[in-house]
């Protein structure tokens, strides 16, 4: 008879045995593929082409699955090889040099070829800070003076792609470089935009909710994460307002992240995720309410009526009074006169001087609403308080009146006269 062991050794059932059949094989390599890809697919979000993009694509070569694990695999291959370290061969010349000839001779090559000053000193690992903003604002000063077409010269650049791919090959420290200075994030942003990067941004802004920026101790403070989000989604929407899909588009994406905090249970109810929606929101308000409408900035009811939705829930009544006199089908008073009519004059006189220049505003635009439909008498009401609060000796502000408030309360004179 064979002795047993007298001792069993706890660690043997650490590792479990290797598939025995061709069946279980599979089985195990199809469990790792997935899991692989789905790892892919949370550390390099896809991008969504943007509307040019997709309006140009031809029949004959259509655009592939963006959100597939395959193009998330080609596209992780994609950023190793077209990262500098592998891809260019640091200059021959010590590019990052503080002696005075080397850094007259770098500014001198950023003016003609910023980008490729940069790609060599990714290559060399030593980007700056100050650096990398100055590459990016002469590469848009180099897209602007192309005319009319630099929106497609800043696309043609792909400096969005070279820093984001940079940024993604980089340890904490150098990411902080974009986000912790908003002049180089909110270059940068644009440049993103011009290319189709939106998805990117939204994955950036999802990564400072959770203020982890993904890289080994990557996690930063709360309060950095909070203002580098606020000022990374006005930006984000601002670029793609003028570099994208227009107006509409940027409240689709304010919608889209909005609904992305509320649905994050520990943020839904948070100080800091309501500052964020509050300064992107109020910043489109301010497009919404100072734009002539045309062709290139409609925004559908949907649209707006979704946006109204986010803004109701982090702005004060003033904001959300004001937003539906803009509304594109069925603008309505009603909300800014009960607005009105529950504040006292006192009050209105002394807010700063910003705040009562939006509200004569709003209140112009409600006035005019209020002639159209016939609603004489709240008009009258309400021009007073316009004059009230726009009255130098009271509000102790000069306040010019626009044209066509000087337009509306002649028309609402000569309705007066009329009547008397």
């Amino acid at each position: 008879m064979r002795a047993s062991p007298a001792v069993r050794y706890p660690w043997s059932k650490l590792h479990l045995p290797l598939p025995r059949t061709p069946r279980q094989s599979e089985q195990l390599l199809n469990a790792i593929t997935s899991s692989f890809r789905r790892q892919l697919d949370r550390e390099y979000p896809t991008n969504n082409p943007s509307t040019s993009d997709r309006n140009g694509a031809s029949a004959e070569h259509p655009p592939e699955n963006s959100h597939s694990s395959a193009h998330a695999t080609d596209r992780l291959l994609h950023n190793i090889l077209d990262n500098p370290l592998f891809r260019v061969a640091p200059s021959a010349s010590p590019i990052s040099s503080n002696a005075s000839g080397m850094r007259d001779a770098k500014q001198r090559r950023m003016l003609t070829e910023p980008m490729v000053v940069f790609d060599e000193l990714a290559a060399a690992g030593h980007v700056t800070k100050g650096d990398l903003l100055q590459c990016l604002q002469y590469q848009l000063m180099l897209a602007r003076g192309t005319g009319d077409d630099f929106v497609k010269a800043m696309k043609d650049s792909k400096a969005g792609t070279k820093v984001v791919n940079w940024w993604l090959a980089s340890g904490w420290r150098d990411r902080l470089k974009i986000f912790d200075h908003r002049q180089t994030s909110a270059t940068l942003v644009k440049f993103m935009v011009a290319e189709g990067m939106q998805d990117t941004v939204l994955t950036w802004l999802e990564m400072l909710a959770n203020a982890d920026l993904r890289a080994f101790n990557g996690h930063i403070s709360r309060s950095l994460a909070e203002r580098v989000a606020r000022n990374l989604l006005t930006d984000f929407l601002a670029a793609e307002n003028q570099y994208g899909g227009g107006l509409s588009s940027a409240m689709r994406y304010y919608v889209q992240v909005g609904d992305m905090y509320f649905s994050m249970e520990d943020l839904h109810n948070r100080r800091d995720t309501k500052n964020l929606l509050r300064h992107a929101g109020k910043y489109l308000f301010q497009q919404v309410s100072r734009e002539v409408p045309n062709d290139n900035n409609v925004v559908s009811a949907s649209v707006y009526e979704e946006y109204a939705r986010v803004i109701a829930t982090v702005c004060t009544d003033f904001v959300t009074a004001s937003v539906a006199l803009y509304h594109p089908t069925v603008p309505d008073p009603k909300p800014f006169l009960r607005y009105v009519y529950n504040k006292d004059m006192p009050t209105l006189q002394t807010w700063p001087v910003g705040l009562r220049e939006v509200f004569v505003r709003s209140g112009s635009v409600a006035l005019r609403l209020l002639m159209d439909q016939g609603k004489r008498g709240d008009a009258t009401w309400l021009a007073g308080i316009l004059q009230h609060v726009s009255d130098t000796d009271k509000a102790k502000v000069e306040h010019e009146a626009s044209a066509d408030e000087k337009a509306l309360l002649s028309r609402l004179l000569r309705v007066d006269m009329a009547w008397t």
